[in-house]
């Protein structure tokens, strides 16, 4: 019959510097049973774990093993075994030295040097071994010593996934005999392998029934972490093209536009190009832009500054680029290469060595971005990047290389991870993230800038307060609306009025929008679209040997093209057809307007200075008829820039032009 035995641990309290990190805890682990610990990094579930034990002492603890008080149980021998994060196995003796020395009861030796997967070793040092295949030797030691209760710490960080099924079999087969506590990042394993879940926060320990729901609640995992349909996630692209990122100044060719430099006041190199990625990238995928929107203006509203140092991530950066051999590892190596360095100085020594250094002094830094987003109220999306880098930074392999401790700098050890692992550069690109985050946000409240609401009816609509262009100081704002009543917009109006301003305005707004940036107005609303496409700043081609007109011509069956495609667009043309006569101009202009008026799942803003073709189209219900305002001062024109309902009657260019005393000079000519 099996020996049932019982571990209690009750009203532990661990204060360190005055702050508790651990405050009356109460645990109950039987034989048969596995305990799963979950946490976030700093929680305090190491620091728990030798408490129990009894390596590291409490401000108050009772540690009851079978009814009976012990303040140190490891002391006692047969009570309890504990697997540190960290390996504690020796590196002078050969594997079947090391099973000897551990384990001294004969049956359960010979068990271990017969195992499949490590008799073949026996003869090697344990540093031959494959990060899964130590831990697994590790997790075997332990379960074969003669205790009731095994405590195991990060047993499946950074090792093989053969490996993990491979420990949590050992598991399932040693908790017959004896109780199991566990702890680990890799919280799939934990929830697969464990009979009682349980989470560390705040310094409690709070049972877990549900692990979909109340982990998610308790913001240790993102939202959807468990989501059936993954199908939602997957990148749904907004269609756009290079013409349309020239017409809103986001980029012009291979250039930068004016608009992107707006946004661009990024600290670091890698967050410009990350930038630049994002902006070229919108979406139609409403879990991502609302992610990067809430993630934006919670950085914003609670002024969070992750203070990156630029000059350290260069640093880094042109180290893990650096064609320079790898340095070979060993204490003898690393000494030989020191005192080479010492005496003839080397630059691909100093290369590495400040690399090294900074990427240390770059973890730390890291540390303190997590502690800024351990916010109760933090959005997914930023959830989702603090929890990623805490995994990274809780890899076994990454801290047993940050605690090396030798008295010669181990050049080589550090060396050959830094620049094999994706590690640090997978952390770099999540910092670069949040720099363009954090920037975005800063930016927007500079310039009193609005977070989009996304709707999602069936119909196409979107309502506007307060529209400006952001690049426009002083700007007048104006409020626009379409929706399936009215998608279609003709705009008129007088030269320098503001018809192109405010063309561009709505296009840069509906594209920040769609990539969950905050936009130039004081509120808007709007449904997500499959594409823009813009006619604003179209040239004669001279490569292609186009003439203006021949190029709009283009220009309108592309965009045609693309409404077949997509069927639910934004698309805004200024001053149609520019390179005909007046009278083909209006025929076309009235003609394509009438059309597109009947594709009643997009937008579209339609500016043009004939007003002879509102006439020809004002029986078309669902075309609304906007101008920009104009008034005459004291002879002189004068534009208000704001946009009021109806077309326009002005004749401001005469007017101008005769202000400018342009015929009387040509008399004076005569």
């Amino acid at each position: 019959m099996m020996e049932s035995n019982q571990l209690e641990i009750s009203g532990v309290i661990k204060k360190v510097n005055h702050k508790t990190v651990i405050s009356d805890i109460y645990l109950l682990c039987k034989t048969g049973e596995v305990l799963g610990i979950l946490g976030r990094n700093g929680t305090g579930k190491s620091t728990l774990f030798q408490i129990i034990f009894g390596t590291l002492s409490a401000d108050d603890k009772m540690i009851r093993i079978n009814n009976v008080v012990f303040q140190e149980p490891y002391k006692c021998g047969n009570l309890i075994a504990y697997l540190p994060q960290h390996s504690f196995l020796p590196t002078i003796l050969t594997i079947k030295g090391i099973i000897n020395q551990f384990v001294s009861n004969k049956t359960q030796r010979q068990k271990i040097l017969e195992n499949e997967r490590i008799s073949k070793h026996l003869n090697k040092k344990i540093t031959s071994l494959s990060g899964g295949e130590r831990r697994y030797l590790e997790v075997l030691l332990i379960c074969h010593l003669p205790v009731k209760f095994i405590l195991l710490d990060e047993p499946f960080s950074g090792i093989e996934p053969l490996y993990k099924e491979l420990i949590k079999a050992l598991i399932s087969t040693h908790k017959m005999e004896k109780g199991f506590l566990i702890t680990d990042h890799d919280y799939m394993n934990i929830i697969d392998i464990s009979d009682h879940l349980y989470l560390m926060k705040g310094g409690a320990c709070l049972q877990v029934k549900n692990y979909k729901e109340e982990l998610v609640y308790h913001n240790y995992l993102p939202r959807g972490t468990f989501s059936e349909n993954k199908e939602m996630t997957k990148l749904q692209p907004f269609g756009i093209d290079q013409q349309t990122l020239k017409d809103l100044d986001f980029f012009d060719s291979f250039q930068e536009g004016d608009l992107f430099a707006f946004f661009n006041q990024v600290s670091t190199s890698g967050g410009k190009i990350k930038l630049s990625e994002i902006i070229k990238s919108p979406s139609r995928n409403l879990e991502e832009i609302e992610g990067r929107r809430d993630a934006i203006k919670f950085l914003a509203e609670k002024q969070i500054e992750f203070n990156i140092d630029k000059k350290q991530l260069n640093a880094v950066e042109y180290y893990l680029r650096s064609s320079i051999p790898l340095f070979k590892k060993g204490f003898e190596v690393s000494l030989i290469q020191w005192l080479k360095n010492f005496f003839r100085p080397s630059g691909n020594y100093y290369i590495v060595e400040t690399g090294v250094n900074h990427i240390l002094q770059f973890i730390v830094f890291l540390h303190t971005v997590i502690e800024k987003l351990s916010d109760e109220t933090l959005p997914t999306y930023l959830s989702k990047i603090s929890f990623r880098m805490t995994e990274i930074l809780s890899r076994r392999e990454l801290n047993e290389i940050i605690e090396i401790d030798e008295k010669i700098f181990p050049i080589g050890k550090y060396d050959q991870y830094f620049r094999r692992s994706k590690d640090i550069s997978e952390l770099l690109e999540l910092i670069y993230l949040l720099d363009v985050l954090e920037t975005v946000g800063q930016v927007a409240e500079r310039h009193q800038m609005c977070y989009p609401e996304y709707i999602t009816p069936e119909d196409s609509m979107v309502d506007i307060k307060g529209l400006f262009h952001p690049l426009v100081k002083e700007a007048v704002t104006n409020d626009f609306k379409l929706d399936k009543e009215n998608n279609l917009c003709f705009l008129t109006g007088a030269n320098m009025s503001g018809k192109s301003t405010f063309l561009k305005s709505f296009g840069s707004a509906m594209y920040l929008a769609h990539l969950g940036f905050p936009v130039p107005a004081k509120c808007m609303r709007t449904t997500l679209y499959s594409g823009m496409m813009t006619s604003i700043n179209l040239s004669d081609s001279l490569k292609d040997g186009y003439s203006h007109y021949y190029n709009e011509v283009m220009r309108v069956k592309t965009m045609v093209n693309s409404l077949k495609q997509h069927k639910h667009m934004i698309v805004i043309m200024d001053e149609l057809f520019k390179g005909t006569n007046v009278e083909d101009a209006s025929d076309a202009t009235s003609m394509l307007t009438e059309a597109l008026s009947k594709i009643p799942t997009s937008l579209f803003i339609i500016s043009s200075h004939n007003i002879e073709v509102a006439a020809r189209i004002n029986h078309i219900k669902n075309i609304s008829f906007n101008h920009f305002e104009y008034k005459v001062i004291d002879n002189q024109p004068y534009n208000t820039f704001k946009l009021v309902s109806g077309v326009s009657n002005d004749r401001a260019g005469l007017r101008i032009l005769e202000n400018e005393g342009i015929f009387e000079m040509l008399k004076s000519i005569t």
